[in-house]
């Protein structure tokens, strides 16, 4: 008797219903060989992660407030857990506050969001000041990572740009 732990990697292609097939022959030591087959039926699901950030403006000068607002959706049929999302600040900006019991540290804040269905969303917001002077446009990325329970983890990423007023 053999037993044996197998895995298989589903190409997206193939997700949805499938079905197992195992065949195995062995060979006694008198008589005909002997084979049996057995099947298994399983349900590949697809795992996707969305991420969406706006700004409440366009443009700011020193020592205004951004608002910005972050939706993270679990846009696959898999369920994800956990989901992590991280914000990185533009060096120009001061970290106010944030919903959802983000932490900064370094001008990065960072979000557990915990286990996220399929089809869910969770909209997080983060308040943050323009600290400098100058005109120009900086970017402010936001990036998510979900994992599900098989397979490799989802990623997504989004940015909002704010142009700095000159004043």
């Amino acid at each position: 008797i053999v037993f044996g732990d197998w895995s298989s990697d589903v190409c997206s292609s193939d997700l949805g219903n499938l079905t197992n097939l195992v065949e195995v022959e062995g060979q006694p030591e008198h008589g005909n060989n002997v084979t049996d087959n057995d099947t298994e039926n399983v349900t590949a699901l697809e795992a996707t992660i969305d991420v969406n950030k706006t700004a409440d403006r366009s443009v700011a000068k020193n020592g205004t407030v951004v608002n910005f607002t972050i939706v993270v959706t679990n846009a696959g049929v898999a369920d994800l857990d956990p989901v992590v999302v991280t914000d990185t600040l533009p060096t120009c900006f001061e970290y106010l506050s944030s919903t959802f019991n983000g932490s900064e540290s370094g001008g990065v804040v960072t979000w557990n969001l915990g286990r996220l269905n399929s089809s869910d969303s969770r909209i997080i917001a983060l308040s943050a000041m323009v600290n400098c002077s100058g005109a120009g446009v900086v970017t402010n990325l936001v990036e998510v990572e979900g994992e599900p329970e098989h397979g490799d983890n989802v990623t997504d990423k989004d940015t909002a740009e704010i142009g700095r007023a000159h004043v």
